[in-house]
């Protein structure tokens, strides 16, 4: 009888067991940052940019977002809410 496990999820959890193991992994935020950094998804995909002088229209894919909205979804994208409290808490915040 082997010790190895025989399918994905006896194997991952015999990978989850091993300790530090973990620590050899990079953190998916770092990673994704490295990643965006790294990486120009719309010049991947063949899209040509433009210089926008028509306004905010949707098709053209709204308005660009100033650096501190961008670190204002960081932060927010990674914790769970309630997204009433917090279209509430937005709206107090702007009035």
């Amino acid at each position: 009888m082997s010790h190895f496990p025989n399918n994905r999820r006896s194997f991952l959890c015999a990978l989850a067991s091993v300790p530090g193991l973990r620590l050899l992994v990079p953190a998916p935020q770092a990673a994704a940052q490295e990643i965006s950094q790294a990486r120009d998804v719309i010049q991947e995909l063949g899209v040509r940019s433009f210089i926008n002088a028509a306004g905010t229209f949707t098709f053209m894919t709204g308005s660009l977002m100033p650096p501190e909205v961008m670190a204002a979804i960081q932060v927010a994208s990674r914790k769970y809410v309630r997204l009433e409290e917090l279209h509430d808490a937005v709206g107090r915040s702007i009035a």
